[in-house]
């Protein structure tokens, strides 16, 4: 079985707390959305409902285990701030935000592309 030493433990708190730049986005779906001007409205609402669907179903995910972390913590334990279960616990409502701007997002861009009857080409 692994532990961390003490100088380890030292190390990783100071890194916890240091500052750090936003890393670069690099995602695909966001630069196809950025083209999305370009494609067949019914081929991108499938890529679209797509990406919901899974970022719905990642959403349920992390509910049901938000639900089970909640369920089994003592109280006030998830907002102990020298805890390892308030650190798991404030990531996952992060995850929990991130997947429901997502979706809400994605259904947004669906509502617009189904409304779309302009009937005009692309491009």
């Amino acid at each position: 079985m692994y532990h961390i030493t003490d100088a380890g433990r030292a190390a990783l708190a100071t890194w916890a707390a240091e500052p750090m730049r936003i890393p670069p986005e690099r995602d695909e779906f966001m630069l196809k959305v950025f083209s999305l001007w370009l494609a067949d409205p019914q081929r991108a609402l499938r890529l679209i409902q797509t990406y919901a669907s899974q970022h719905a179903e990642r959403l349920a995910r992390y509910e049901a285990i938000r639900a089970t972390m909640e369920r089994n913590a003592a109280a006030g334990e998830l907002r102990q701030l020298h805890s390892p279960r308030f650190a798991s616990y404030a990531t996952l409502l992060r995850g929990i935000e991130y997947e429901r701007g997502y979706v809400s997002w994605c259904q947004w861009l669906i509502e617009i592309i189904e409304a779309d009857d302009s009937g005009l080409p692309r491009g």
